[in-house]
């Protein structure tokens, strides 16, 4: 990854949050997962894109969020192919601009 960061607009999910514990992890029910998703201001009819810094994560909550019915795309570059770009914000210095509903939300 050339530099630190996160694409702006973005809101982070974790995609372990999604799950049981480790000794015997599990997904947890759908409401549970839409609270996880609403937490992070995700409403319902928003189009998510799922990120993380090399993709692996990011298919976890593609499959998670397209379980739940909502739209969702996976960025695969994820966050190294877009920190590469020198002209593109990382938001890594905390400027990142609020979320955008058509925009990165997971990452």
């Amino acid at each position: 990854m050339d530099r630190p960061g996160h694409i702006p607009g973005a809101q982070n999910l974790p995609w372990r949050s999604t799950t049981g514990p480790d000794e015997a992890p599990f997904l947890l029910e759908a409401s549970a997962l839409l609270a996880l998703f609403e937490d992070v201001g995700v409403e319902p009819g928003d189009r998510i894109i799922t990120y993380c810094r090399t993709g692996g994560q990011a298919g976890h909550l593609h499959f998670v969020a397209r379980m739940l019915g909502f739209e969702v795309r996976f960025y695969d570059g994820s966050f190294v192919e877009w920190s590469r770009n020198p002209e593109r914000s990382g938001g890594g210095d905390g400027s990142a601009a609020p979320a955008h509903r058509d925009g990165p939300v997971a990452r």
